[in-house]
């Protein structure tokens, strides 16, 4: 989508089958998700709505509570296979913070993003860096 004022290139082209994309707002989320759609349209239309999921939840996540400017994604296309990776840096002073993805409170009506990311993603990483949260998050299918 060249020239997509809400959904940014990052690091220039990419090859054939893949695309990176660097998330500012929550207001981007629609096109981004677009695009991610168009790299994965030949994965099913279950897959794609999981690889959708995926990236939707942890964008959300890093910008509606992290101290994150922005989220880059990258999808990667390899012969029967795709790599889904989110990565942000949280500057925020909870950003140390892990939390627990697995124990969502059951009276909050929001909070179970993790859960869901934990189910479908076969590798979730967050680490402490010079005092920043990083969040790195690798889904591999098969597609």
């Amino acid at each position: 989508m060249e020239g997509d004022p809400t959904c940014l290139d990052s690091n220039g082209p990419t090859p054939p089958g893949s695309d990176s994309i660097t998330v500012t707002g929550i207001e981007e989320l629609a096109a981004c998700r677009e695009r991610i759609s168009t790299v994965i349209a030949d994965c099913g239309a279950e897959r794609c709505f999981e690889i959708e999921l995926v990236a939707s939840e942890l964008v959300t996540n890093a910008l509606e509570h992290g101290g994150v400017d922005e989220v880059h994604i990258d999808v990667r296309r390899r012969p029967g296979e795709l790599d889904l990776v989110v990565a942000a840096v949280d500057h925020s002073p909870e950003g140390t913070h892990h939390p627990d993805p697995d124990v969502p409170d059951p009276q909050d009506a929001r909070g179970r993003g993790l859960v869901i990311v934990r189910a479908l993603a076969h590798s979730y990483r967050v680490s402490v860096q010079n005092g920043f949260r990083y969040d790195e998050v690798v889904m591999t299918l098969d597609c």
